[in-house]
Parts: structure tokens; C-alpha cells; sequence
């Protein structure tokens, strides 16, 4: 039986985030039709395609180059011990099936770069970063201010983070509130 465009199966899923005044049957609907890209499934990644996920997106598409290592276990909340040596993204898709297997996922392992980032943008909604590079996060700044896309930016280094949502034409972009700097660290320095 279907009320307010939601099954009662979906109605009792989000039954916790559609109480909320700003989500509602409306909102569910909306973040069941979102297509989204999750670019980086390290710590900040995994976290974000687990909580998409459960909140019943309608489609993630994944990318990332790495591998699952036994570093990554106590931070990067997707992955288990069955998870390593396998490619990041084919871990989460694995992972994103059991805990959601409505949500539509595409698992592209590959490294980001000028030449293919438009092509992997193009047809989302919304462009989420869990990257640990500036240099690749203004590729994907610079790719979503192009086509028009919003962009939630994180990062995070030891034990401070940020967070910036992105909305082309709306706010200023990374590279206007973030000037090209030195090198910073990263997870692994």
C-alpha cells in the first residue's frame, strides 16, 4: 500500500527522518530520486555513502583508485576484515547492498583527473568529497562550478575538520575561500 508516495515498507524505514519537519513524505521522495557522487571512500567517504545509504538515496555512484588496507579498518566505518586487499568501491558497493538494496550504486575505481571528472559529475545531483588531495579537490570544484553541480566539501587532519557546502552562482567557490596554498598533510603524512 502506498501513502503519501512512499510504500509502507519505506514508511517505516524512515519513519525517524520523515517525522522531521524539514524532510516530511515530500523530502523522502526527493532524497529516494537523488543521484549523488561520493569521490574519496577513505574516512570521511565511508562515513558519508554509509549515511547516504541509510537514509535511502536513490543512487550513489562511488570512485576511488585505493585499496582496502588494515590501516583503514578503525577509521573508515564501510570496510571489515573481509574487505581487505579488495578495491575500495567494490567493498562499499558490497556493504552499501546489505544495508541498503534499493539504493541504486555504481562503483567506478579510477583516480580523478581533469580529463574524466566532468564525465563522472554530469549526470548526479549533488557531488560529496572525502578526498585527501587539494589539487584533485579543485578538480572537482572547478568541474561542479562548469556544470552547474553543488559540492559539499570535508576535510579532515588529525583532529580538526571542515565542511563547506558549494552551491554554483550561490556561494563563493573552494578556491575562492581556500587560495591555492603549500602542500598540508593528509592522512598519511
Amino acid at each position: 500500500m502506498m501513502r503519501c508516495g512512499l510504500s509502507d515498507e519505506e514508511l517505516d524505514t524512515y519513519s525517524r527522518q520523515i517525522v522531521l519537519k524539514d524532510i516530511g513524505c515530500e523530502g523522502q521522495i526527493k532524497i529516494r530520486s537523488a543521484r549523488a557522487c561520493v569521490i574519496g571512500i577513505g574516512g570521511l567517504g565511508s562515513t558519508i555513502v554509509t549515511q547516504l545509504t541509510g537514509m535511502g538515496i536513490g543512487f550513489l555512484r562511488i570512485v576511488d583508485r585505493d585499496v582496502v588496507e588494515r590501516a583503514n579498518l578503525h577509521r573508515q566505518s564501510i570496510f571489515d576484515i573481509e574487505s581487505l586487499g579488495m578495491s575500495k568501491v567494490e567493498a562499499a558497493e558490497n556493504r552499501i547492498k546489505k544495508i541498503n538494496p534499493d539504493v541504486k550504486v555504481e562503483a567506478l575505481p579510477l583516480s580523478v583527473n581533469d580529463y574524466n571528472i566532468k564525465s563522472i559529475i554530469e549526470d548526479v545531483d549533488l557531488v560529496l568529497d572525502g578526498l585527501d588531495s587539494f589539487r584533485i579537490r579543485r578538480i572537482v570544484n572547478r568541474a561542479c562550478i562548469e556544470l552547474n553541480k553543488p559540492y559539499v566539501f570535508g576535510s579532515a587532519v588529525e583532529m580538526f575538520g571542515n565542511v563547506s557546502t558549494i552551491i554554483p552562482g550561490e556561494t563563493p567557490c573552494l578556491d575562492c575561500f581556500l587560495p591555492r596554498q603549500e602542500p598540508s598533510a593528509t592522512c598519511a603524512t
